[in-house]
């Protein structure tokens, strides 16, 4: 299974192309992860590797060069002669404690939590939305229904204000038709 180099620890997974181990490098103490690939070899093979194999190890050792944390680096390979028929090549890679399969699994999914997602804010809830019922988007304008809320307002302007402030939300104005108010048409409205 592994090269005399490496001290096998435990069988990681087995795969279409061979078996995935965990070993221990004595000389260093660090784990390794050896991947055990049998080609065959022999008579009808070319003499030589399966051209997978050595596109496979070529890029590997090319991407050494990155030495980027999310790429695993291949360390070694090494090649031995199981049969006439048969050759094991062994992979050494650096030793991850999870697969990507297991590491999707448990990421969070892009974007924000489901949890997270308030049609209003937290501190805020229109009273209309308190007892449950049922709204539409004129709820993300408050209702304040007060005759002189701002009385230095002229008449457009506070007529804008109540159409806003409405408490029923069906009867509200909507931010567009608020936005071709009169009172904004004019420029009173309008901040500069």
């Amino acid at each position: 299974m592994a090269t005399p180099r490496y001290e096998p620890l435990a069988e990681i997974g087995i795969g279409a192309y061979g078996t995935v181990y965990k070993a221990r490098d004595p000389h260093s103490g660090h784990f390794v992860a050896l991947k055990s690939v049998r080609v065959p070899s022999g008579e009808g093979t070319g003499g030589g590797f399966p051209i997978s194999t050595v596109r496979e190890v070529a890029l590997l050792r090319r991407l050494e060069a990155f030495e980027h944390p999310n790429v695993v680096r291949l360390m070694d390979v090494c090649a031995t002669a199981r049969t006439d028929r048969e050759t094991k090549v062994t992979q050494v890679f650096e030793h991850v404690d999870q697969d990507l399969r297991t590491y999707l699994d448990k990421a969070p999914l892009p974007g924000l939590p489901v949890e997270t997602i308030k049609v209003v804010t937290l501190w805020y809830r229109a009273p209309e939305v308190l007892p449950q019922s049922t709204y539409a988007t004129p709820v993300d304008i408050g209702p304040r229904p007060e005759q002189s809320v701002v009385p230095e307002l002229e008449e457009s302007g506070a007529q804008l204000l109540l159409e806003m402030l409405t408490f029923n939300p069906h009867k509200r104005i909507f931010a567009f038709r608020a936005l071709q108010h009169s009172y904004r048409q004019k420029g009173d409205g309008n901040p500069e």
